[in-house]
């Protein structure tokens, strides 16, 4: 059997009972040019998932230097909440990738699962998510594809970020239209050149807004009009969260990528909120309903509100994204 890209076809990548020291247990993810197969150490029993490429499709169509780039950022990694890459295996048709195994998936499958979050593990998972990004922030690497099917969750439901193929470091400019466009902010798409970094707290803002609401944080309308909408700067943010989370989302989702905050001035109203807690800690209402005390506010600029967008909008829009990511949401021109 062959799979097409195009015009060329390339034989199907056939998952062998063995890889490497790895016994084969079965394949639990795919793609265009990849499947992803769950192994596991006969030895140590550790479970390990192992992401299994084409050699011969990422040679041919130049992706090879994107794969080896990845492994090399991910070589230098050393944070919680960042995947690690345990092992490259390379063989004549494939490469092979293998990383450590998440049983309860994406946050795709987490929000459609029927998983609930307190309102304190929320801000626990997206406090982590924050730290992960300001990691790489801190270190020159912006992560350009921000999204809820690159955050994975471990047996605790604690946050883990991957996929960094877009990933770029040494800089803050960016000349390339890269992404899941459903993600990107507005000056990506409007601008020749835009800060990667502040087109990351965009991506990282709507993320959360799935993650607390299960909502796109703007009305439901067709893929083309948002995109239209979102060049112009004329797409209504409808910012469904509450509290501190939805005073964190306000400062985030503004057109001007200038004032938006950067990853470490989130967490520090994390500790600003923190600090809240310990002074009044029984007042979860300070935070989430008061307006008496307000967040301290950097760049402030109010988001316009409109109409309600449903959740089995969202429901479907996400499996759309998660049988089709390469082909209709995924750019990189």
């Amino acid at each position: 059997m062959t799979f097409n890209n195009g015009d060329a076809q390339y034989p199907e990548i056939i998952i062998p009972s063995n890889i490497g020291k790895y016994t084969i247990i079965a394949q639990i993810g795919s793609g265009g040019f990849s499947k992803v197969a769950l192994g596991i150490d006969p030895k140590s029993q550790k479970k390990v998932a192992i992401k299994i490429y084409s050699r011969l499709y990422i040679t041919e169509n130049n992706m090879i230097s994107f794969l080896e780039h990845e492994m090399r950022l991910h070589s230098r990694f050393d944070h919680p909440n960042i995947v690690k890459v345990l092992d490259v295996i390379y063989e004549p048709e494939y490469i092979m990738i293998v990383m450590d195994y998440y049983k309860n998936g994406d946050l795709i499958n987490v929000l459609t699962n029927g998983t609930h979050f307190t309102f304190n593990e929320k801000l626990s998972a997206i406090h982590q998510i924050v730290d992960a990004v300001n990691y790489l922030h801190q270190r020159g690497i912006w992560i350009r594809d921000i999204k809820p099917e690159n955050i994975l969750f471990d047996d605790n439901y604690r946050p883990m970020l991957i996929d960094f193929g877009l990933a770029k470091e040494n800089g803050m400019a960016s000349k390339t239209l890269c992404g899941t466009f459903l993600y990107i902010a507005p000056e990506v798409i409007s601008s020749p050149k835009y800060n990667a970094i502040q087109a990351d707290i965009w991506s990282l803002a709507v993320t959360i807004h799935i993650f607390c609401t299960k909502k796109f944080p703007w009305e439901e309308n067709s893929d083309a009009h948002i995109i239209n909408q979102m060049a112009s700067k004329k797409l209504e943010i409808d910012n469904q969260t509450t509290g501190f989370i939805k005073q964190i989302l306000e400062q985030c989702l503004v057109f001007d990528p200038e004032k938006r905050p950067t990853a470490q001035d989130i967490l520090s109203l994390f500790d600003y909120y923190q600090h809240k807690r310990l002074i009044h800690p029984k007042s979860d209402d300070l935070i989430l309903k008061s307006k008496r005390q307000p967040l301290p506010r950097i760049n402030t600029k109010k988001a316009h509100i409109s109409k309600d967008i449903s959740e089995s909008n969202f429901l479907r829009r996400g499996e759309r994204i998660r049988r089709f990511p390469s082909k209709l949401y995924k750019i990189c021109l």
